[in-house]
């Protein structure tokens, strides 16, 4: 078994990221739930035992919090940002719609670049070369053959990509 540092780094800035949220939300929830659960104003638990239960209630809130964030982030700021993009217009016109407003197409433009989805498209493009000779372009999506195409040609790429899979 080797031991690769880059790893370990990654995993241990991951760890923090959702202990330090959740060690501040279980101090600032403790006084209430202690209260909520027992019934008394301060915890009956002193030294190893009370570091333990912060640590494991620092941990799991770190998580929730974490995972509540995402999917907020995700449907308030992230998604709405990036529908403003080029590859979203195009979206949006070829579902009837108009343009998006002048002032939050350029935001969008600031955040993500001149051509964010350029990648996708490249993707998408050596993808459909792929299978053209077959007719299969629509059997697969974009990121699954890419993952299929990482898998033959490069194994270690492949395990990082199901390493990010993992931690999301």
């Amino acid at each position: 078994m080797n031991f690769e540092p880059q790893k370990f780094f990654i995993g241990l800035i991951d760890f923090f990221a959702v202990l330090l949220p959740g060690a501040v939300l279980a101090y600032l929830t403790k006084d209430w739930v202690v209260f909520f659960l027992v019934g008394q104003p301060r915890a009956p638990l002193d030294g190893i035992e009370a570091w333990m239960v912060f640590l494991f209630s620092a941990y799991l809130l770190g998580h929730i919090a974490f995972l509540l964030g995402a999917k907020f982030l995700d449907d308030w700021l992230y998604e709405p940002l990036r529908n403003k993009t080029y590859l979203g217009q195009i979206r949006r016109l070829a579902d009837g719609k108009g343009l998006s407003i002048s002032a939050m197409r350029k935001l969008s433009g600031w955040i993500f670049g001149k051509n964010p989805d350029l990648a996708f498209v490249h993707a998408l493009r050596i993808k459909s070369l792929a299978l053209a000779p077959f007719s299969a372009e629509p059997a697969i999506n974009a990121f699954q053959w890419c993952k299929a195409f990482l898998s033959k040609e490069h194994p270690e790429g492949l395990a990082a990509v199901q390493r990010f899979e993992a931690d999301s």
